[in-house]
């Protein structure tokens, strides 16, 4: 039912209100006619409880036996006249995808007036938001726009689910749906919801967020609507600077102190020379 982008969004999803689609009630529904209550959500949803009330006016009709299917589940109930049945269900569908809850009188043999109605609780997935489109009337081999938009911050278009309605005998067309500047195919079903997905499309802060179908049907006119699902991105704080280190000053050298001036050593002193020794005198001769 759900394609791989698409179960991604709806993994850790928080329940946020429940709201109810009264289909209200269906006269003289005969034995083995099914009756079909619809919504097209605009965004996640899950049928949590569908009441069913029932009243068979025929002779000897006291009860009416009653098959409800919601997706792949089904339950049966037998209802009293004048009474009704709250039935438990768990099905989830994306926004743009019908929720249907077909009812089937299975008395097998009479009539009964039925009422039906349903719960269901909105999703919104942590960071992420559906934005849905205008449903724009596409004649065969036109492109139009249906989305486009600003967003005060940058957003990731994760997925988009397209719900299409053909006119004439139609049944689905082809369609390229382009988001940003990539294009995707795909098979649109009449009165279905199909998904586009994952995309990973990344749009700037105040960047138009275009989104653009093509009709390739080549005989039917469409109206086709988006149902977009983005995620807001954080903006990226800007690189801190590595801190520039204060330049280490280069040591200043110590002044040179002159030499202290030496006074002159005196020139030594010269040796006295000793005065010769004067010569003996000759002894006298006798």
């Amino acid at each position: 039912m759900f394609s791989r982008g698409a179960l991604t969004l709806l993994a850790a999803v928080a329940c946020v209100h429940a709201d109810v689609r009264d289909c209200g009630r269906y006269q003289d529904v005969a034995d083995g006619a099914t009756v079909k209550c619809r919504l097209v959500p605009e965004t996640p949803v899950a049928v949590q409880e569908v009441t069913v009330s029932a009243n068979a006016p025929g002779w000897f009709c006291y009860s009416t036996d009653i098959i409800v299917r919601v997706g792949t589940s089904v339950k049966r109930v037998n209802i009293d006249n004048g009474r009704q049945a709250r039935l438990a269900f768990d099905a989830r569908y994306l926004a743009g995808h019908p929720v249907d809850v077909e009812v089937t009188n299975d008395n097998s043999h009479c009539n009964s007036h039925i009422t039906v109605r349903f719960s269901y609780d909105p999703f919104v997935a942590p960071g992420t938001v559906t934005r849905p489109c205008t449903k724009v009337h596409i004649p065969d081999g036109q492109t139009r726009t249906l989305c486009g938009f600003e967003h005060t911050k940058a957003v990731e278009v994760l997925a988009v689910d397209l719900y299409g309605e053909f006119a004439g005998f139609c049944g689905h067309s082809h369609v390229d749906v382009q988001v940003g500047g990539r294009i995707f195919e795909a098979d649109v079903v009449h009165e279905e919801g199909t998904s586009i997905g994952p995309m990973q499309e990344v749009f700037a802060q105040n960047e138009p967020v275009v989104v653009s179908v093509t009709n390739k049907n080549s005989i039917c006119d469409a109206w086709i609507r988006p149902f977009l699902s983005l995620r807001e991105l954080e903006p990226t704080p800007a690189p801190t600077p590595e801190p520039v280190p204060e330049p280490i000053p280069e040591p200043v050298p110590e002044p040179i102190m002159p030499e202290p001036m030496h006074e002159p050593m005196p020139e030594p002193m010269p040796e006295p020379v000793p005065e010769p020794m004067p010569e003996p005198m000759p002894e006298p001769m006798p």
